[in-house]
């Protein structure tokens, strides 16, 4: 399930596709946004692969934040 999608040139954090308990975090949400905006830069080039990478670095995070929890 991708959660960041490359759309006409636009990266798009598609957050309401996740499960309704991760929806209603927008602290976790925020802080991912974050996480993924400092990790991959958006001023370079994005193509599918990074997205790809981005997509699997969010959900590996999703995964650790909501297993401390």
């Amino acid at each position: 399930m991708p959660v960041i999608q490359l759309s006409n040139d636009a990266l798009i954090f598609d957050w309401e596709s996740l499960p309704e308990n991760v929806q209603i975090n927008t602290d976790l949400r925020d802080k991912l946004f974050k996480e993924v905006k400092e990790k991959y830069p958006l001023n370079k080039f994005i193509d599918v692969r990074t997205v790809h990478e981005m997509n699997k670095y969010v959900l590996n995070r999703l995964k650790s934040e909501l297993k401390i929890k």
